[in-house]
């Protein structure tokens, strides 16, 4: 019920919170689209209860996850609700049973935009502020074993930009996938 970061590479950047190797992220909702976007349905809704999100927000969540499987990679936005986040998400992984720290965590998250949780629309002629493009690794039974993310992204990228660095991102995970002897499904 935890996301494992178990290897980074390059610099951190001042002033912007980074994930360390050996670090344990909660497994709340709005972390984990890409993980859930090939999950059983069962598995899926159950992992949707972690949250306690509106009936909106469940509809976003489900159309993120659609998003996400259909072009396979996932894509989401820095803002100022995401950076007020970090620090706290950094100091969960620390002390994940603090009670206090997971109710401003679930407070924060409230406030993040679609956006922030998940790009859904790249729009041709727009620049954005991404936080994150991430594609899965594949194990054998096809299942996700781990995913591959680029982060720490300094400029606005434009939608040919986004469509050419998820390019590379999941041609990275396929390579890891085969290396593995793994198996995308079939919408992957």
């Amino acid at each position: 019920d935890e996301f494992l970061v178990i290897a980074r590479s390059g610099r951190p950047q001042p002033g912007r919170p980074t994930a360390r190797v050996g670090e344990r992220l909660p497994n709340l909702p709005f972390l984990g689209p890409l993980h859930w976007a090939w999950a059983p349905e069962e598995e899926f809704t159950s992992w949707l209860s972690h949250g306690d999100m509106s009936p909106a927000q469940l509809e976003f969540f489900r159309q993120a996850v659609t998003t996400v499987r259909s072009r396979g990679y996932s894509v989401a936005c820095v803002g100022k609700a995401l950076e007020r986040l970090q620090e706290p998400l950094l100091r969960m992984a620390e002390t994940p049973h603090d009670i206090a720290l997971r109710n401003q965590v679930r407070q924060l998250i409230g406030e993040l935009s679609q956006d922030e949780l998940q790009l859904l629309q790249v729009e041709a002629g727009q620049r954005y502020r991404v936080s994150h493009i991430a594609a899965a690794v594949f194990d054998p039974k096809g299942r996700i074993a781990l995913e591959i993310s680029l982060v720490g992204i300094r400029r606005r990228l434009s939608a040919a930009d986004i469509s050419d660095w998820s390019h590379r991102v999941r041609a990275s995970a396929l390579q890891v996938t085969r290396e593995i002897k793994g198996r995308p499904p079939q919408s992957a």
